[in-house]
């Protein structure tokens, strides 16, 4: 079950032009496409669920627009996440802390990437995801 978005959430977009609004919606359909057509595995001493809480956020400068997760859940940003300046649309996309061991691996087991590769598939048909979310808000 889908939570609504923060009350500061719905503030920020308020504040956003129907230009910056509807990139920051192209960026959301990126990211969560890169979220959405990655594979986690999850075999059990990895987690049992923990690996496949995707998530993804949208930032305008400082401020945050958007953000969901395959869970329901809203997601929090990520301690080491850092927005540079103030202008522009920021997206990011991730999974729960035992998926970076999935990721780039341990002294104990070799890496097992699933969210990069996603991200490579997708950055293919970026500018078409982007396009279709753009035009779609902009023709309202």
């Amino acid at each position: 079950m889908a939570r609504k978005p923060s009350a500061r959430v719905v503030l920020n977009r308020s504040k956003l032009d129907e230009l910056h609004l509807a990139l920051a919606e192209g960026v959301e359909e990126v990211v969560r496409t890169i979220v959405e057509t990655a594979d986690p595995p999850d075999a059990t001493p990895f987690g049992q669920g923990l690996v496949t809480q995707g998530g993804w956020l949208v930032y305008d400068g400082p401020r945050k627009v958007a953000g969901g997760s395959l869970v329901g859940l809203q997601p929090k940003k990520p301690r080491g996440f850092r927005v540079a300046g103030t202008e522009g649309i920021t997206g990011i996309a991730g999974f729960g802390f035992p998926a970076r061991f999935q990721e780039t691996g341990t002294v104990h087991q070799p890496p097992r990437p699933f969210l990069w590769p996603a991200a490579i598939r997708v950055k293919g048909v970026a500018a078409d995801i982007m396009r279709t979310a753009v035009r779609s808000r902009l023709g309202r």
